[in-house]
């Protein structure tokens, strides 16, 4: 008689599909696939690399001095046609080979790269939410960019960027808001929390599109499970906080982490960094890297289901990096499950941020440069009632006023805006006026605000007036554009 069970388990059978891959590789707009050799194509969130490498046959010299660089590449691949493009970018620069034949080799950066070209230089003070924030960076800084595909955030930092690629300052905002971004074949920049974005299309499955398990779990190297901080409180005397793990200790053995901050002034402040690394540290989230059949309909970011059920991996995880290879129609797929950012690092990376020095907030093109070492940068037919002495200007003796106007400075371009920037003593005893045409108009520009002229020209004229015999200037940056 047989036995029956009551017990059941809930489960998924995964069904394997038909894999019907198309792709193709253009250069310029020309079809160049039936040339390759091989090539590879490399795609991730913001933060890491996407670059491309193409080996052509170059057996009749077709491509001898075809290309030199700044040409577009793109690479089309999906699950029918064959005419989405997977990946996007320029061509940086061609390698001739030669060995069993020749060879072209062709290595190009993604559009996303062309973020690293750009730098910032801007200030937030917690009014406008990350996602604001990087629309407007794109207005500004990388108007040839798009956001469509950017998300709405809830953190509003106090943040300032000073020369800084515009890809550190994304960076710097998915850190701070949990989110991923990356950059599409349309140039259209994708914001959005981390582990958001589900992929329903494609997935990595035992016995279907997994081929091997190159690496999975976590990386023990990064484990610290002990944490030391040393602080140094208001009059210079030393404040140290050791916390440890013990459930941590005992599977990966004791790991050690010192951390010296001198602006840990009390002890609980060092004991909340220390509880706050501890808890960040003393487990390592999961990190796979997967070989595959080639994944088409695929993002970085998005989280995509892992099975192995001989491996009892069955997860939906984060695919931070993937790199496809064709004519073999492989893809490599690195994932990362997400860890929580404790709240406390949060607040001390905005802190961090915040202290930043803008010197060039409102990025000007040129500056007039005063450093008074002597009396070559006033004129001294107009200025009346003072002097340079020992690398300051100053009234003269005996008098309280003065006036100081500079000699002409010469523009290729209209000027239209300046921002001034002074260091000396008692300068609230000096008021600053500007002309652009040569003296004709002056109007008064205030110290470390943007100025925007009423009468715009290309002859700069800078006027110091002098109210104070205590007043000594030691430099001035007057910066236009």
């Amino acid at each position: 008689m047989p036995r029956t069970s009551s017990s059941l388990t809930q489960g998924r059978i995964w069904l394997p599909r038909d894999r019907n891959v198309e792709w193709s590789i253009k250069i310029s707009g020309v079809d160049i696939t039936d040339d390759v050799l091989e090539g590879e194509f490399t795609r991730s969130i913001i933060g890491g690399e996407s670059l491309c490498r193409i080996q052509l046959i170059d057996a009749d010299g077709d491509y001898a001095g075809r290309y030199i660089g700044g040409e577009t590449v793109e690479f089309l691949c999906d699950l029918s046609s064959g005419t989405a493009s997977y990946w996007k970018g320029t061509l940086d620069k061609p390698n001739k080979k030669f060995g069993a034949t020749y060879i072209l080799e062709v290595i190009g950066s993604h559009l996303q790269s062309q973020l690293l070209d750009v730098t910032v230089n801007a200030e937030y003070n917690g009014d406008m939410t990350c996602d604001a924030i990087l629309k407007e960076l794109i207005d500004d800084f990388a108007p040839t960019f798009t956001y469509t595909n950017v998300n709405a955030s809830t953190v509003s930092p106090t943040i300032r960027w000073a020369h800084k690629p515009i890809w550190d300052c994304i960076v710097d905002l998915c850190n701070l808001a949990s989110f991923d971004a990356y950059v599409d074949s349309n140039k259209d920049i994708h914001f959005f929390l981390r582990e958001s974005i589900e992929n329903t299309t494609e997935s990595i499955v035992w016995n279907d599109t997994l081929v091997d398990i190159l690496k999975f779990g976590a990386d023990n190297i990064d484990v610290k499970n002990r944490i030391i901080v040393y602080g140094e409180d208001e009059q210079g005397l030393i404040i140290v906080y050791r916390t440890d793990d013990s459930a941590s200790q005992t599977t990966y053995g004791v790991k050690e982490k010192i951390i010296s901050d001198n602006s840990v002034k009390t002890y609980q402040q060092a004991k909340e960094l220390a509880d706050a690394t501890l808890n960040d540290e003393k487990d390592k989230a999961d990190y796979g890297e997967f070989h595959c059949l080639l994944l088409a309909d695929i993002n970085p970011g998005d989280l995509i289901w892992v099975v192995n059920p001989i491996q009892q991996i069955e997860s939906q995880l984060r695919l931070v990096k993937y790199t496809t290879k064709v004519p073999s129609r492989e893809t490599t797929a690195i994932i990362s499950k997400e860890k929580t950012i404790p709240q406390l690092f949060r607040q001390r990376r905005l802190a961090e941020l915040a202290r930043e020095n803008v010197i060039n907030p409102y990025n000007m093109t040129n500056s007039f440069n005063f450093m008074f070492d002597d009396l070559t940068e006033m004129d001294s037919a107009l200025s009346a009632g003072v002097t340079v002495s020992e690398s300051k200007l100053r009234t003269v003796s005996g008098s309280a006023s003065g006036t100081m106007v500079s000699i002409s400075r010469s523009s290729t371009s209209t000027i239209t805006q300046l921002h001034l920037k002074v260091v000396g003593d008692f300068t609230s005893g000096a008021s600053y006026q500007i002309s652009a045409d040569d003296g004709a108009t002056y109007e008064s520009i205030n110290v470390d605000e943007l100025k925007t002229l009423t009468t715009t020209g290309n002859l700069l004229r800078l006027k110091v007036i002098l109210s104070s015999a205590n007043t000594t200037i030691d430099s001035i940056s007057l910066m236009y554009k």
